[in-house]
């Protein structure tokens, strides 16, 4: 918020803020921190109010140190034994979600829908889809796709894309 006035103070051209990295209090949960974000809701209202989009970053891991990780294994990427792969990525380590499985691609999309649909976030940036995040050790859900694993970067896409667009 203080960041958006001080745009507005110097009579600056605004359109779109992004809440960027450490929005949650762990990486994967999808909820905002309550000791930073106190009211996400009235911040994306107060912010529309002064003209303002609001974006969210979000990104395909749920660290190993949150509560999501442990109920929701079944939407991993895992190895070739079978358990799920760990990452190692810039904000700590965890799994990466299977956009080869249908059944995560809806829940990763459902979980994006509840925050905007309670928070009234405009839009998601989204990062770090592409294959490269995978350890080369992967055993995806669909496989079929083993043989061709560039359509996992394709279908992180489509999974973004099913949020649509969303204009004021």
């Amino acid at each position: 918020m203080e960041f958006a006035k001080e745009i507005t103070s110097h009579g600056l051209p605004n359109s779109q803020l992004e809440i960027d990295d450490k929005w949650e209090t762990h990486y994967g949960d999808f909820t905002f921190d309550s000791k930073k974000f106190p009211n996400p809701q009235e911040m994306v209202k107060q912010l529309h109010t002064m003209g303002y989009r609001v974006s969210l970053w979000v990104y395909p891991f749920i660290n190993n140190d949150c509560e999501t990780f442990k109920t929701a294994t079944n939407y991993f990427v895992k190895d070739q034994s079978g358990k799920v792969l760990l990452q190692k990525w810039w904000n700590g380590e965890g799994a990466h979600i299977d956009f080869t499985n249908n059944d995560a691609r809806n829940w990763f999309v459902s979980r994006l829908q509840h925050i905007k649909n309670t928070t009234g976030i405009d839009s998601f940036k989204f990062d770090a889809g592409e294959l490269g995040w995978v350890n080369t050790d992967f055993h995806f859900s669909n496989q079929s796709i083993q043989e061709t694993p560039s359509v996992f970067s394709q279908l992180y896409s489509e999974t973004a894309a099913k949020l649509g667009l969303n204009l004021f």
